[in-house]
C-alpha cells in the first residue's frame, strides 16, 4: 500500500521571531517567495513583515504576538514551505489545516490563490485589530476532566481545541485568562500561555465577524483539487463557502477527528508539519490513532536545523519512492 502524504499548516501561537532565517538565507525558493509575499503585503499595509520577522534586535525566544504581524508571518512562512516541497517533487495527497493555517491549506489545495488568500489574511488580522478587546489563550497540561468539573473555568474561558487527553487549549478575554492562569497554578497544573494577542475561538473575536463575512464573501473560492482534511468539522471536506473563512479561526478545533478520519480510510501516511514549530507533529506523536505506521515530521524549529531537517526529508521521500512505499 502506498502511503499518503499529508501537509498540516497550524495557526496562532506557532510563530517566532527569526523562524525560517536559515531557509531565508540559504533556500532561493523559500527567500524568493518570502519576498515576492512580503512586496504584496507593504503594497496592503505599507510595512515590511520580514523586518519584523527578522529584526536582528529581537531574540528567538521573545514574545512575538501582534495580530497583524503574526497572522501574515505564519501565512508567508508555510506558502515559502510548501513551494520549497513542490520544487523538490514532495507533492501532498491530503492537506489540513488548523485555525488560520486553513489559509496556506486551502491556497495548496487550490482553493484560492495565494494572493487572495493572503489579502484575506491581511483583512482578517486588521479587523480584529480594530474591532475586538485584547485576549488570550492558554494551552493546559492535565486531564479534560478539570475543566468538564469546574463551572468557574467554564464561566470563565472556552474550550478552544482538544488536542488529546491531556492536552487542551483554551480561550477567552486577557483578564479572564489571567484568572484562570492563576487558578491552574493554585492547583500545580502545567499550563502554558500561548504568544496571541486575541481569543481565537471564542466569543471575544465576534465583533469583527459581520464586517469579515462580507469581505469574504465577494472571493471567489473553487472546489479543492486535492482532498481537504477541516479542522473546523474535523473531517475531509468538499466545496468551503465563503463564511468557512470565518470558521477556521471561530470554531474549536478538530484536529484529532480529521487526523483520525484520514487513518481510518488510509493506516499508513506521512504527516509533514508545514510550520514554523513542529508543533502538530508534537500533538499526531500522542493521538491514540498514532502508531509506527504513520511518521510525523517537522521541517521548521526555533533551533534552527531547517536545512538539514529539509535534507533529511528530501532524502527520505526520494528513498521511499525508490522503494515504491510512497
Amino acid at each position: 500500500m502506498n502511503q499518503p502524504v499529508v501537509f498540516m499548516y497550524p495557526g496562532q501561537g506557532s510563530q517566532y521571531f527569526h523562524m525560517g532565517i536559515k531557509l531565508y538565507k540559504h533556500n532561493d525558493v523559500f527567500r524568493v517567495c518570502m519576498d515576492t509575499l512580503n512586496d504584496q503585503v507593504y503594497g496592503l499595509i505599507g510595512e515590511s513583515v520580514l523586518d519584523i520577522i527578522y529584526d536582528p534586535g529581537r531574540r528567538v525566544g521573545e514574545r512575538f504576538d501582534r495580530t497583524l504581524y503574526t497572522h501574515i508571518a505564519i501565512f508567508m512562512v508555510e506558502c515559502s514551505l510548501t513551494k520549497v516541497l513542490l520544487s523538490h517533487g514532495i507533492e501532498p495527497d491530503v492537506v489540513i489545516g488548523t485555525s488560520l493555517g486553513e489559509y496556506a491549506a486551502t491556497v495548496t489545495a487550490g482553493v484560492w490563490s495565494m494572493e487572495t488568500a493572503l489579502q484575506a489574511v491581511v483583512r482578517q488580522a486588521e479587523l480584529l485589530e480594530s474591532t475586538c478587546a485584547e485576549g488570550g489563550m492558554l494551552a493546559i497540561l492535565h486531564n479534560l476532566n478539570i475543566y468538564s468539573s469546574d463551572p468557574l473555568l467554564r464561566e470563565l474561558c472556552k474550550l478552544a481545541a482538544v488536542n488529546h487527553q491531556s492536552h487542551f487549549i483554551v480561550s477567552g478575554s486577557a483578564r479572564n485568562i489571567d484568572r484562570v492562569e492563576q487558578l491552574l497554578k493554585s492547583k500545580e497544573v502545567v499550563c502554558l500561555r500561548l504568544a496571541v494577542s486575541h481569543g481565537f475561538h471564542s466569543s471575544c473575536i465576534d465583533p469583527a465577524e459581520k464586517p469579515y463575512l462580507s469581505y469574504v464573501q465577494e472571493q471567489v473560492l473553487h472546489e479543492p483539487v486535492i482532498p481537504y482534511g477541516s479542522s473546523v468539522y474535523g473531517t475531509i471536506i468538499g466545496r468551503l463557502e465563503p463564511d468557512y473563512f470565518w470558521k477556521v479561526v471561530r470554531k474549536p478545533i478538530r484536529f484529532a477527528e480529521v487526523v483520525s478520519s484520514i487513518t481510518h480510510e488510509q493506516k499508513q501516511g506521512i504527516y509533514i508539519d508545514m510550520g514554523p514549530s513542529g508543533s502538530l507533529v508534537n500533538v499526531m506523536k500522542n493521538l491514540t490513532i498514532y502508531n509506527q505506521k504513520q511518521t510525523s515530521l517537522s521541517i521548521m524549529t526555533p533551533f534552527h536545523k531547517d536545512c538539514n531537517q529539509l535534507d533529511d526529508i528530501i532524502r527520505r521521500y526520494a528513498d521511499s519512492k525508490e522503494n515504491g512505499v510512497c
